[in-house]
């Protein structure tokens, strides 16, 4: 961010809130955090405070180590130090921070840099940071889990780079593809030198070439003038070279070089291309405004904004009831943020309409920022988001499979409606959110589910059918990742029964036997009896009177075939009957 030097810092005590813009402070993404030279917090962002309020009900007045994991206090004040020697600087560390309820840490990427009075004299830090857990947990989730490497790497939002002992590319993903309009085929394998300036340019492969030698994890921030980027990358040594991961932070220092050129931190609300963002004083006068605002009054109020001008001027008519209602608690020194529907042309649009009180260097109100949003487009997602959902819970709730979600710690997060009844008549109860899932009787034992579930955590799908008490049950554990589909957050837990379907599957099983053996004796026996009374006949109808006796025995024969043929129907009759050729789904 810069040196934050002012005349606005005379006499007394600061007030620090000041030198922290406005952007920053609403910021969803960013940290923002104000302290004195002895390291205790006199201002935090909304979402500093959100993030990290279980520290204590006020941050405000602790010491800032709190808000640090123990092993990374002695580097935060080597930071410090930094700082404190070399005020032109802006200086970069990686912290750890805390996470209630949990044993873990988050990682965070924060700049330091030094407030000094108009006698150029520090009296406090200014740091802003953001989250980068998640990249941290992918990179640790690909060193320790080898065969899924490929999968993690291909999801993270920044590019990776493997190189080898010899800066020979090994590896790298569709990130870094996209970042660097590259095509892996036609690099890896290759040296860095060999693609020049496209990715390394000198300076970096001799960063590059010392870490490796160093062995010292580093982070390095370049500008690569082929492609006119700066990026972030955060290098891991090993032995078998270096592991890079690539952010690519163009946007990020383009705002960082205004903000650094701007005289007053202020006006940064006041320089938003997107918002309507004004300035406004106590009795209501125009102090500031930006280009949008001014293109809205146009485009509403067929006028162009001026300073000193009434603002309830140029606000819409239907606007005024909430100005009247807002404006005076943002002058009592609240923030108020507020969600707005208006009809354009007859059509609905969405606004979010913020207001923030500004003081002046001595701390003294001097007005009201106000900043109106677009989130029409949000809204409009939101409101299909809501719908969508509402068609997913209801074929959720719908299907006759009993489904439930487990979490890693193997409790129910969730239940479909077929699975709350199937629980009803199996234990006289519904299971409730947040029971063990062992507790549900299982058609396979404790052991076995135990045994499946950590399978299925890694990564694995299962998929088996198993009798319980005369009753059959397809079984479906299969895990749950997260919304980037970058960590495994629970197991799919899928239960069927399919008693009746087995059931005909077995009637359809006897049915075909009997098929078969009726079909054998129609196409083996029935011929048989019948070709030799066809034979005997022939024989009868061409005797001679000679041979009488002959002819007696053909017809003794073929009352003997036909007795057999006979009995042969009777037993093909009665296989018949017993055949039960109805299916029954």
């Amino acid at each position: 961010m810069g040196v934050i030097s002012s005349s606005l810092v005379k006499m007394g005590n600061p007030n620090f809130e000041i030198f922290v813009p406005d952007f920053i402070k609403n910021s969803s993404v960013y940290f923002a955090i104000v302290t004195d030279l002895e390291g205790v917090y006199q201002y935090v962002n909304r979402r500093f405070q959100a993030r990290f309020g279980f520290l204590g009900t006020d941050l405000l007045g602790q010491s800032f180590m709190v808000g640090i994991h123990p092993d990374d206090h002695l580097i935060c004040l080597e930071t410090v130090q930094s700082c404190l020697a070399h005020p032109g600087k802006v200086i970069p560390v990686l912290l750890r921070k805390p996470v209630k309820d949990q044993k873990e840490h988050a990682w965070s990427q924060w700049e330091f840099s030094t407030l000094l009075d108009e006698n150029q004299v520090p009296f406090g830090m200014f740091c802003v940071g953001h989250d980068i857990t998640d990249a941290e947990k992918a990179t640790r989730n690909a060193q320790e889990l080898a065969k899924r490497v490929e999968t993690i790497l291909e999801e993270i939002s920044d590019g990776f780079l493997h190189l080898g002992v010899s800066l020979e590319i090994r590896r790298i993903n569709s990130k870094f593809e996209d970042l660097f309009e590259l095509d892996r085929n036609d690099i890896l394998g290759k040296s860095a030198q060999e693609l020049g300036d496209k990715v390394f340019n000198k300076n970096l492969l001799r960063k590059l070439s010392t870490i490796l030698l160093e062995n010292q994890m580093a982070v390095i921030e370049e500008f690569l003038g082929f492609s006119k980027k700066w990026v972030l990358i955060t290098v891991y040594p090993s032995n078998a070279g270096l592991t890079c991961f690539i952010r690519d932070i163009t946007e990020e220092k383009r705002r960082k070089a205004h903000m650094e050129l701007s005289e007053n931190k202020l006006k940064a609300v006041f320089d938003s291309t997107v918002d309507s963002n004004l300035l406004i004083g106590l009795g209501g006068e125009i102090l500031n405004f930006n280009r949008v605002a001014n293109e809205v009054s146009l485009k509403t109020k067929g006028k162009e904004l001026t300073l000193g001008s009434s603002i309830e001027d140029f606000l819409p008519e239907d606007s005024l009831e909430g100005f009247h209602e807002n404006f005076p608690k943002a002058l009592a020194g609240n923030q108020v943020q507020v969600e707005v529907l208006r009809y354009l042309k007859g059509n609905p649009y969405w606004f979010e309409v913020s207001y923030f009180p500004v003081r002046d260097a001595s701390g003294s109100l001097m007005g009201v920022a106000m900043n109106i949003k677009d989130i029409n487009a949000r809204k409009l997602t939101e409101l299909e988001l809501k719908e969508s959902q509402g068609m997913l819970n209801a074929i959720y709730n719908s299907t006759s499979e009993a489904w439930f979600f487990i979490d890693k710690e193997l409790r129910i997060k969730s239940s479909n409606k077929a699975a709350k009844l199937l629980t009803q008549s199996l234990m006289g109860r519904s299971m409730t959110i947040g029971e063990s899932f062992l507790d549900f009787p299982h058609p396979i034992s404790k052991r076995e589910v135990s045994a499946y579930f950590r399978q299925a955590i890694l990564g694995s799908k299962f998929n088996f059918q198993k009798i319980q008490d005369e009753r059959w049950w397809d079984i479906l554990m299969e895990p749950v990742f997260d919304n980037e589909r970058s960590e495994i957050i629970g197991v799919s837990f899928i239960l069927k029964d399919i008693t009746l379907i087995k059931e005909n599957e077995d009637r359809i099983l006897r049915q075909n036997e009997l098929l078969k053996e009726i079909t054998w004796y129609q196409s083996h026996g029935l011929r048989r009896y019948v070709a030799n009374i066809l034979a005997l006949c022939d024989l009868v109808s061409n005797y001679t009177p000679d041979s009488e006796q002959e002819r007696e025995e053909y017809i003794r024969m073929i009352l003997a075939e036909s007795k057999n043929l006979d009995s042969l129907i009777h037993k093909i009759v009665a296989l018949s009957s017993n055949a039960d050729l109805r299916f029954e789904q």
